[in-house]
């Protein structure tokens, strides 16, 4: 079992992300780790792994929007903020997890955050409320970052469903426009069956299409700003 860095039972109000700060801070503000994904993305915190969970997930996109309106006294702000929130409360479980995340606990979860924020921010929200697209992405690329930083030692149950994954395994779908999550099901069925295919598990098999798709961004764009270290300029297995 891979070592991991231990986060403290939460006895003192401090939220999971403080914890891990702490953890990060004994290495000078940093987990070192050696891990392509992570090298790849500059994600060396849980706090820089919150950012990006966030912005690859509310990122604009045409014709999916997330706010029905233009900014209004900083709500934005305050969504975003309560949306890590919320995602930090939902990630307690898999810290200390010993064994996977059953589907249905992880399902629950995810619809959770779709509903707090929905409920909490409809004023501003285009629907009037967060698509369950939006919520899995968030939640399970942060999960993934736990994983990769080596806070989670099982890997998460599902994985960032995204136009990567989902081309990679021949879906057509739009993942920004998702709100069903009866759909989200079918295509983490679709997923596993690829992953199981090669023997991997889930998040196994997303990391490696993850870093395939991004070398072949390399080739094709040289002066890509995101590059993929040296040592991983491979294709994975698949």
């Amino acid at each position: 079992m891979m070592n991991r860095p231990m986060c403290p039972q939460d006895n003192t109000g401090l939220t999971v992300a403080a914890h891990c700060f702490k953890i990060n801070a004994m290495n000078g503000g940093r987990l070192k780790m050696n891990d392509c994904f992570l090298e790849a993305v500059g994600v060396e915190t849980v706090e820089q792994a919150m950012k990006d969970s966030l912005k690859s997930a509310l990122g604009v996109r045409r014709g999916s929007k997330i706010y029905k309106r233009a900014e209004l006294k900083g709500e934005r702000k305050r969504f975003r903020a309560e949306f890590a929130k919320v995602i930090i409360e939902e990630s307690r479980p898999y810290i200390d997890a010993e064994k996977t995340v059953p589907d249905i606990q992880h399902r629950e979860a995810i619809n959770r955050i779709s509903q707090k924020l929905s409920s909490a921010f409809s004023d501003c929200l285009c629907d009037e409320h967060l698509r369950h697209g939006i919520a899995q992405k968030a939640f399970n690329l942060y999960l993934k970052y736990l994983w990769r930083l080596g806070i989670i030692v099982v890997p998460p149950p599902h994985c960032p469903i995204d136009r990567v994954v989902l081309t990679a395994a021949g879906i057509d779908g739009l993942w920004t426009k998702a709100d069903d999550e009866g759909q989200y099901m079918e295509w983490i069925e679709v997923l596993k069956s690829k992953a199981e295919a090669e023997s991997l598990s889930l998040a196994e098999w997303e990391n490696e299409v993850w870093l395939k798709w991004l070398l072949g961004q390399k080739q094709k764009r040289p002066k890509r700003s995101m590059c993929l270290p040296q040592e991983c300029q491979r294709t994975p297995a698949g």
